[in-house]
């Protein structure tokens, strides 16, 4: 049995570049993708011998196949060299050069990896979008750190979806830190559902910086609950009614770490458009 090597981090991103960060057999964008070695040999670095395949295809080529035949190691070398071909010839020559493509991949590397704070990789792209005059970079990096503002002047057409969290709204306040919820978000959700006619389903805006947003999401994983609660003025909230007072909204830290995820993703988007221009 051949030793286990690291596959180089310079090799593996000429073989993600190569292959858009995408799977080289299914060719969906924007799923987690891996990479795998052609022959099986994982001490056989080569880039000939690394194919980009998402978690689903990836487990076809290493499942026996039960009663369907899996991906064989001449069928997944064929899907690298088409796919391949397919981006060297669609994706132009990046402008800027390889010095900005070395900084572009740094930081998506890291907006992979996930251990970066998000907030600070959004500065970094900030100064690499106003170095390459990258409009839409600009304005997505301006308005995640400085926060989608309840005006939305400078914010043209539709607010991002991304930014969408799933909750629940009341006038009602719980201390989910008081001992009669045994320490179980389940048993607060409970509470939740079962007095609707205190706590209504929402979908809120979470229009806050980007460095807010992550606060909270760690702050919430400090109580057993897990659970977030925002207070706002209600006229803040729901500018168009007449309610007075503050109102409170009650997140999963599940939900908030989504809304996080789809921010990482957004950036990973368009720092890949960068590498297009």
């Amino acid at each position: 049995m051949s030793k286990r090597r690291s596959i180089p981090q310079q090799t593996a991103d000429q073989v993600l570049v190569a292959n858009r960060h995408c799977c080289c057999i299914c060719n969906v964008t924007h799923k987690d993708v891996q990479i795998h070695h052609i022959d099986n040999d994982n001490s056989n670095n080569a880039p000939e011998n690394l194919a980009v395949l998402c978690l689903d295809c990836h487990s076809k080529v290493t499942s026996d196949g039960g009663l369907g035949r899996s991906y064989s190691p001449g069928e997944v070398a064929s899907y690298k060299t088409l796919w391949e071909e397919r981006m060297r010839y669609e994706l132009p020559t990046n402008r800027a050069g390889r010095g900005s493509s070395e900084r572009v991949f740094g930081i998506l590397r890291d907006t992979q990896d996930g251990e970066t704070p998000l907030s600070a990789l959004v500065v970094d792209a900030l100064e690499l979008a106003k170095t390459e005059k990258d409009e839409r970079l600009i304005a997505f990096c301006n308005h995640e750190l400085k926060g989608w503002r309840e005006t939305h002047d400078e914010v043209e057409g539709r607010l991002p979806t991304y930014r969408m969290c799933a909750c629940f709204v009341s006038r009602f306040r719980i201390d989910i830190e008081d001992g009669i919820w045994a320490g179980k978000a389940a048993t607060v959700w409970k509470y939740i559902k079962d007095n609707k006619d205190r706590f209504t389903d929402f979908r809120l805006f979470m229009s806050c910086p980007i460095a807010e947003l992550e606060r909270i999401s760690t702050e919430a994983s400090l109580n057993d609950q897990a659970i977030i609660v925002v207070e706002t003025p209600a006229q803040h909230a729901f500018p168009d009614s007449e309610m007075t007072g503050p109102v409170y909204f009650y997140l999963r830290q599940d939900d908030v770490r989504s809304v996080l995820g789809a921010i990482r993703v957004h950036l990973s988007d368009l720092l890949l458009a960068a590498l297009h221009r």
